[in-house]
C-alpha cells in the first residue's frame, strides 16, 4: 500500500516535477560510477557529471511525457492498482533503468571505487526511485503478458 502510494504521489504529479526528479536521480546515479572510476575526483567533475547527465535524462524525460500528455496518453486512472496502466510502456522503462542502473552504480562505489560513505549517499536515490520503478516493471510485466 505504501509503495502505490509513494508511485501515486510521483506519477500524479507534472511533468515538469516527474522530470526533476528522474534528471537529479539519473545525475546523482551518475556521480556514484564517476567515483568508483576515479580513485581522487573532483568536486567539478562530479558537479560537471550530475548536471549533464541529470539535464539531459530530465530533459529526455519531459520532452517524452508531455508528447505523451498530448497525445492523450495519461487518462485520470479512479485507483492505485491502474497507477502504471495510463502511461507509456518507454516512459515505465525509462523508470526501471534508472533504477536499475541506481542499484548497479552503488554496487560499484561499494565493491570498486568510492566506498561504503559514498555507497550510502545513493541509497537515498534509490529508495525514492524504488516505489515508481517497481509499480512500472509490474505494469511492463502485466503488459508483456498480455
Amino acid at each position: 500500500m505504501l509503495v502505490a502510494a509513494l508511485s501515486a504521489f510521483l506519477l500524479k504529479q507534472p511533468p515538469a516535477l516527474q522530470a526533476l526528479f528522474v534528471g537529479a536521480c539519473s545525475g546523482a546515479f551518475l556521480m556514484g560510477v564517476v567515483s568508483a572510476a576515479e580513485t581522487d575526483p573532483s568536486a567539478e567533475l562530479l558537479v560537471i557529471a550530475f548536471l549533464v547527465f541529470g539535464i539531459a535524462t530530465g530533459a529526455f524525460y519531459y520532452r517524452a511525457s508531455t508528447r505523451s500528455h498530448r497525445a492523450g496518453a495519461e487518462e485520470e486512472s479512479s485507483g492505485d492498482a491502474e497507477i502504471g496502466s495510463r502511461l507509456p510502456a518507454y516512459q515505465l522503462a525509462i523508470f526501471v533503468l534508472v533504477w536499475l542502473i541506481g542499484i548497479i552504480s552503488a554496487l560499484l562505489t561499494l565493491f570498486v571505487g568510492a566506498g561504503f560513505t559514498v555507497a550510502i549517499i545513493l541509497v537515498l536515490p534509490i529508495v525514492l526511485f524504488a516505489p515508481v520503478a517497481l509499480i512500472s516493471a509490474r505494469e511492463l510485466g502485466r503488459r508483456h503478458r498480455g
